[in-house]
């Protein structure tokens, strides 16, 4: 394996650490919006809220809170649990 090989290689294993494990590891909050509790993300269930996948099959995100927060609004008429990931 060359030099960049394993430097993206360890890059890859990098992304699975914690900051506490790597501190060059950088972060950002991530928000959903959706009218349901959970606590892990599945793909089971694509397809079956707002129905357009605009941006193709997939899990969707924003980093505005209120992105999130106007969809969570949207799909569901009892009050939602925004979360940060």
């Amino acid at each position: 394996m060359d030099k960049k090989q394993e430097l993206i290689k360890q890059k890859l294993i990098n992304a699975f650490y914690s900051n506490e494990i790597n501190p060059s590891i950088l972060y950002q909050t991530a928000y959903h919006g959706s009218p349901h509790n959970f606590d892990n993300f599945t793909t089971s269930a694509i397809g079956t809220g707002e129905g357009a996948q605009s941006f193709g099959w997939g899990l969707y995100f924003t980093n505005q809170e209120d992105i999130a927060r106007w969809y969570a609004d949207k799909l569901s008429p009892v009050k939602v649990t925004l979360k940060a990931y």
